[in-house]
């Protein structure tokens, strides 16, 4: 890929040199993404002042947005707007959705809702689902124009079918709300999905929440794909299945048992004084067999059975990664909070209760507000001392102190952070994908 992008940036260089206003402002794109070529928003900003001085109305916008972000030249509120308008001037929709956005927002130039909504009405007839989306705001609302719901159904329909997900979630609301439309359950549940694919997690909310009420047929939270020994899990289409509840848990929005990391064992208190774990074998785990929690020293393997262990750092990046992600402040009508993720893949679901951590003096804190769950992974110590390597990449250094990953949400989102093993989380457990999976037997012919 690398050597495509050297190549691809040495035939666009070519053509810019040569005064192509499309090469130029495309060499621009490049240097302000770095691809080919050392990211440079000077040299970025040069090329497309070039395209745009050749009358270019895609380098026009890409030149009056530099003066807006100050990138790559000094902030120039008036020349945005000068650039953004010969780009407007020539019918590119992005620069009159930008004049649109920046009337409303009054930021750089003063309101102007009137003039907001005009410059919309052109953005959105030339194709801009953005705008397309803005103007069915202004019908629903009555804004600028009368009120006029078939208008706005018309323009959310239009922005949707183009793809755009905040589109597509207003049209499911409609749908499902007989909003200006006839009430359709099943049409709303396809545009919220379409949304929700591209990551409007408010979708899935709205999704799971149909089907509480019985507005849909299938299930969605947490479906249980099957179980190993006594704990059911769930199918995520990842490297790993996941268990549906998290360690000494009976039901998904129970909170379950908070350990040390290392610990097998829930006690009083979660501090430095109290912590009784043997580590020490893990502070060189740049062995490939010391990488991860021993079987003996792993909260889920010793409370739920052998086929079950605690996830690895790379396991739950895995999970982050493999899934749509929101917030139910409610689940299930449990009066627990927590987060969801909807499988990338298939679509199954799992919930981890804001179970928050207990540690030192406090106990428990943090319920319904954040999540932390110890992962089996230590930053792990190269045999030097002086510096660790994080195990996600092994050319990352860090400094020197033995943390252990662990899988974090809040209100802002979820990552995988680390930190010092002796505070209290809760466990989520993963067990091999194919643990459960019977042999098939031989029938006997007739």
């Amino acid at each position: 890929m690398e050597n495509q992008d050297k190549t691809n940036f040495n035939v666009v260089l070519e053509k810019a040199m040569k005064g192509d206003s499309e090469a130029q402002c495309d060499l621009g794109i490049l240097f302000s993404k770095g691809k080919g070529v050392e990211a440079d928003e000077y040299k970025a900003f040069e090329w497309f002042k070039k395209s745009a001085e050749q009358g270019n109305a895609r380098g026009q916008f890409q030149l009056g947005w530099c003066y807006e972000m100050e990138y790559g030249v000094a902030e120039d509120y008036e020349k945005a707007i000068e650039w953004y308008e010969k780009s407007a001037n020539q019918g590119f929709s992005e620069a009159e959705y930008q004049l649109g956005m920046a009337y409303r927002r009054g930021e750089i130039v003063d309101t102007d809702e009137e003039k907001a909504f005009a410059y919309f009405l052109k953005a959105g007839e030339h194709g801009n689902a953005k705008a397309q989306d803005k103007l069915a705001f202004y019908y629903y609302e009555g804004e600028v124009v009368d009120k006029d719901i078939e208008k706005a159904i018309y323009w959310w329909k239009t922005a949707a079918e183009q793809g755009y997900a905040t589109a597509q979630y207003n049209l499911a609301f409609s749908y499902k709300e007989g909003d200006g439309v006839p009430q359709d359950y099943k049409t709303a549940a396809k545009w919220y999905k379409m949304a929700g694919r591209q990551g409007y997690g408010d979708a899935w909310w709205q999704l799971a929440k149909m089907k509480e009420k019985g507005q849909l047929d299938e299930p969605i939270l947490n479906k249980e794909s099957g179980k190993v020994g006594d704990y059911a899990y769930v199918d995520l289409g990842l490297s790993v299945m996941w268990a549906t509840c998290n360690v000494g848990a009976n039901e998904p929005q129970e909170l379950g048992d908070y350990y040390a990391w290392g610990e097998t064992k829930t006690k009083e208190e979660y501090s430095k004084k109290t912590f009784v774990a043997s580590i020490e074998k893990y502070a060189d785990c740049t062995k490939k067999n010391q990488r991860n929690l021993f079987p003996k020293d792993d909260a889920a393997t010793v409370n739920m059975g052998n086929d079950w262990r605690m996830a690895t750092a790379e396991e739950m990046q895995e999970l982050i990664d493999g899934c749509y992600w929101y917030v139910d402040s409610n689940y299930k009508g449990s009066g627990v909070a927590g987060y969801v993720g909807v499988s990338k893949k298939n679509e199954n679901t799992i919930f981890f209760p804001a179970a928050g951590a207990n540690e030192d003096s406090m106990g428990e804190w943090g319920i319904n507000e954040c999540l932390y769950s110890w992962s089996s992974s230590p930053v792990c110590k190269d045999s030097d001392a002086q510096i660790v390597t994080d195990p996600l990449d092994n050319h990352k250094k860090v400094p020197n102190m033995f943390n252990v990953y662990y899988l974090f949400f809040d209100e802002e989102g979820i990552e995988l952070s680390n930190g010092e093993p002796v505070r209290g989380t809760v466990i989520r457990a993963v067990v091999k994908k194919d643990i459960s999976i019977p042999k098939p037997t031989a029938k006997k012919p007739f």
